[in-house]
C-alpha cells in the first residue's frame, strides 16, 4: 500500500482507549450489562473481557463488539451444546451492533502467554535465528493485554507485558521485511521494476510495523496500519513526514521502488538498533546504492542482496553514532 498522510489531519478516530467499564459505557452510550445478556456464561466463575477497535478508540458505528469469556475448566473452553453456549456474531437490537463473542479456557490462555513470552524479547545472536511467534497468538495477546473487564467476580486475566509484545511483534516483522528486499534488489537487477515495486511496498509495510510496535502501537492487524501510524505519540525517525512527502510525489514504477525499500531498509536497520541498544542511533552514513546496512550485537554490516557483508563499524557500549 501506498501510504499518504497529512500530518495535521486525522484520517481515523483518535479516541484513546477504554480502560474501565464506565468509559466503555460512555462510548457506546450503554451499560456494560446489555453487552452481557447477549449471550451465556456463568457470573460466578467466568471472566468476560472487552476488546477490538470499540475499546481502542478505532472503531465507528458499525463496527462489532470482541468479547472473550475465559474458563477455568479447559472442558468448557469449546461450545457446550448442552447448555447452549456457543461461539460467534450475534446480533444485539439493544446495541444496534454485533457482538462477537469467543469462549476460551484459562490454560488455553496461558498458553498463548508462554509462546509469546517464552523468548522475554531476547535478540538472537543471528536475525534469521529468532523462533518467531505465530500471529495468531500476537493477536490473542494484544487483544487480552488492552482488553476491558466486564465481570465484577475477582476473576482475573494473567500478567501480561506490554514490552514483550512490542519486542516480539517487531522480532516477527524482521525477517520478512529482510527476505522482501533481496526481492527487491532482485526484481530491479532483472529490469522487472512493477514487481520490484511490489515487494518495496510489502517490504515498507513489515519496517512500518516493526517500527510502530517498538514505540508502543502493539495492534499487529493490517487493517489498522495506517491507523496506529497517526498515532504516533513520538515519531524519532520523523515516518509520518516522510509519508506525506511520497504521497505527494510522482514517480515511475523504477524510482518509487528505489526510495520505498532505500528508506524501509534505513527504518529495519533503526529497529534492529532498537532492538538491541533500547534507542535510535544518529546517522549520516548512508549505505551504497544496492547495498543496505544490518546491525547485530557486536557489529554494523554492509551488505549486498547475496548476502555478502562487509564490516562497517565495531559497536561500543555507548556507541549512538554512524557517520
Amino acid at each position: 500500500m501506498i501510504y499518504s498522510i497529512d500530518p495535521a489531519v486525522g484520517l481515523f478516530p483518535q479516541d484513546k482507549p477504554a480502560t474501565t467499564p464506565d468509559e466503555l459505557k460512555t462510548r457506546l452510550n450503554t451499560p456494560v450489562w446489555e453487552i452481557l445478556t447477549t449471550f451465556p456464561f456463568n457470573p460466578l466463575r467466568d471472566l468476560v473481557v472487552c476488546s477490538g477497535s470499540v475499546v481502542e478508540g478505532l472503531g465507528n458505528a458499525l463496527s462489532d463488539i470482541d468479547v472473550f469469556v475465559v474458563r477455568d475448566d479447559p472442558q468448557n473452553s469449546r461450545p457446550d451444546e448442552q447448555s447452549g453456549d456457543e461461539g460467534g456474531t450475534i446480533w444485539s437490537d439493544s446495541l444496534n451492533r454485533f457482538i462477537d463473542v469467543t469462549y476460551l479456557s484459562m490454560s488455553s490462555v496461558i498458553n498463548v502467554i508462554q509462546r509469546v513470552e517464552r523468548n522475554r524479547g531476547k535478540v538472537p545472536t543471528r536475525w534469521e535465528m529468532h523462533p518467531g511467534v505465530a500471529l495468531t497468538d500476537l493477536d490473542l495477546y494484544h487483544r487480552l493485554l488492552t482488553s476491558v473487564t466486564l465481570t465484577n467476580n475477582g476473576r482475573a486475566l494473567p500478567h501480561l507485558s506490554k514490552a514483550v509484545l512490542q519486542r516480539e511483534l517487531a522480532f516477527v516483522h524482521i525477517i520478512p521485511c529482510r527476505a522482501r528486499w533481496v526481492d527487491c534488489m532482485g526484481s530491479a537487477i532483472s529490469g522487472h521494476h512493477g514487481q520490484a515495486l511490489c515487494f518495496a511496498l510489502d517490504m515498507l509495510n513489515h519496517a512500518v510495523a516493526a517500527y510502530c510496535s517498538v514505540l508502543g502501537q502493539t495492534n499487529p492487524s493490517d487493517k489498522w496500519r495506517t491507523a496506529v501510524v497517526g498515532r504516533l505519540e513520538n515519531d524519532p525517525l520523523e515516518l509520518r513526514q516522510w509519508l506525506a512527502t511520497m504521497g505527494a510525489g510522482s514517480f515511475d514504477a523504477r524510482q518509487w521502488s528505489a526510495l520505498i525499500s532505500e528508506h524501509a531498509a534505513l527504518m529495519l536497520f533503526q529497529v534492529m538498533t532498537f532492538l538491541i541498544d533500547g534507542g535510535f542511533m544518529t546517522m549520516s552514513a548512508r549505505p551504497r546504492p544496492g547495498l543496505r546496512f544490518e546491525r547485530t550485537l557486536e557489529c554494523i554490516y554492509e551488505v549486498d542482496p547475496r548476502g555478502r557483508a562487509a564490516r562497517v563499524a565495531e559497536i561500543g557500549r555507548d556507541h549512538r553514532t554512524l557517520q
